[in-house]
């Protein structure tokens, strides 16, 4: 089967390391990119952690960014990044409900 792309997940970063998207199984997956906004209050600063975990393995960090201002985007990724079945990715922030996330990329099922 081919690959199909699509926003694999969004919503707002947790203050404690969760789970943001987990490839689902007999499920390959490509994530193109991983973009954050900060859209707290003006002055205001968060720090953004991106994880990757490989299934049976322990999280490595993809992105560490520990001034982001308000009104600020990142790109967490922005160069692919290929996860098996099982693979996850996980984040966290500063302040609960301040930092937006998507995650976009592409599946393939066979």
């Amino acid at each position: 089967m081919a690959f199909v792309g699509k926003s694999l997940a969004d919503g707002t970063l947790p203050v404690a390391k969760t789970t943001l998207y987990t490839v689902p199984a007999t499920t390959r997956a490509v994530i193109k990119q991983i973009n954050c906004v900060h859209n707290g209050s003006v002055g205001t600063v968060q720090r953004v952690e991106i994880f990757v975990k490989r299934s049976g393995s322990t999280s490595k960090y993809l992105c560490d960014v520990s001034a982001l201002a308000s009104a600020e985007r990142i790109e967490a990724l922005d160069s692919g990044l290929t996860l098996a079945a099982g693979d996850i990715i996980e984040g966290r922030t500063t302040t609960v409900s301040v930092v937006d996330y998507v995650i976009d990329g592409a599946e393939e099922t066979p």
